[in-house]
């Protein structure tokens, strides 16, 4: 099988030749507005909330989480396999 050479010069010349500009369009419009609906509205509430609420924990809670960081920190915190297991395997079978 024989492949036909390609003439270099012609195909860089593509990438040479000037061509024409274009002018870009000019907007003289009035400025951009958005207008968001009844239910976006309401969802961006809830959201809102929700994410409030779970920044608020319990004073157990946070007792917890620092307990959990110190172990973390100091390289003995243990989670059982048994336990990680139960909670993937869980998802599935409940």
């Amino acid at each position: 099988m024989k492949i036909n050479p390609i003439a270099h010069q012609a195909a860089s010349n593509i990438y040479n030749t000037p061509c024409a500009k274009t002018p870009a369009p000019s907007f003289h419009s009035a400025m951009d507005q958005v207008s968001l609906s009844a239910e976006v509205i309401s969802f961006s509430a809830a959201i809102s909330r929700i994410k409030e609420q779970m920044g608020m924990r319990t004073p157990h809670e946070m007792a917890r989480i620092a307990e959990i960081t110190v172990l973390i920190q100091r390289g003995v915190y243990h989670v059982p396999a048994e336990k990680v297991a139960e909670k993937i395997v869980g998802d599935y079978l409940y």
